[in-house]
């Protein structure tokens, strides 16, 4: 049995931890917005993923801000 593909996304990783900050679903005739958003993640820093997503995929490692436990890279910032 073979996975459904679900589409393409674009991740924003953060390079410290590795964990997703941003992601953006690739569309038909989005192709100039779509460049732009990479170039912004690139100029903050980011590191930049083109992933295919099947159906039953895991979700990718969230780093993000202002949740309960928040990412390890955001612990060592508070020092």
């Amino acid at each position: 049995m073979s996975k459904v593909l679900l589409g393409h996304v674009y991740l924003a990783k953060n390079p410290k931890c590795g964990g997703v900050v941003a992601m953006n679903w690739k569309e038909k005739g989005r192709k100039k917005e779509e460049a732009k958003t990479v170039r912004n993640w690139l100029k903050r820093g980011f590191t930049v993923e083109l992933l295919g997503r099947y159906e039953g995929d895991p979700e990718p490692k969230i780093c993000m801000r202002n949740l309960n436990s928040p990412c390890a890279c955001q612990e060592a910032d508070r020092g």
